[in-house]
């Protein structure tokens, strides 16, 4: 399971451009270094968006956009499996999927193994239904 450090972090300091290049040379390295199945995953909204006392924007949906896209073009061309946390929403278990990344992503970064887990399950109930 594959977490590139997100757009806002890097952002704030370099070019979205200088992010996604970095992106390409760090999953091109991955790809080398683990030629099995990876999992990449796309960017999901800030913890502040998630709550209801907190106002949103749209404009701050911007970031993971951008981030999801470049991404998406730099894993097709390693055949690496994106996964779309921004929408993955169209399943009940797609959203526990999501919820459990998020609530885990607050606690830790060290929540792989969660994130594998919830991932078997989608894929399950993806072939179940």
């Amino acid at each position: 399971v594959y977490y590139y450090s997100s757009l806002w972090d890097i952002s704030t300091y370099h070019s979205v451009e200088w992010c996604c290049q970095k992106m390409r040379e760090s999953v091109k390295a991955m790809r080398e270094w683990f030629p099995n199945k990876i999992f990449f995953l796309g960017a999901w909204p800030m913890s502040a968006w998630r709550r209801p006392q907190f106002l949103k924007s749209s404009a701050a949906l911007s970031l993971q956009d951008t981030y999801n896209e470049c991404a998406r073009q730099i894993v097709s061309d390693f055949d690496i499996e994106f996964y779309d946390m921004m929408n993955m929403g169209k399943a009940m278990g797609m959203q526990e999927c999501k919820d459990g990344v998020h609530f885990y992503m607050q606690e830790s970064r060290g929540f792989s193994a969660v994130l594998l887990h919830n991932l078997c399950v989608l894929k399950e109930k993806e072939r179940a239904g």
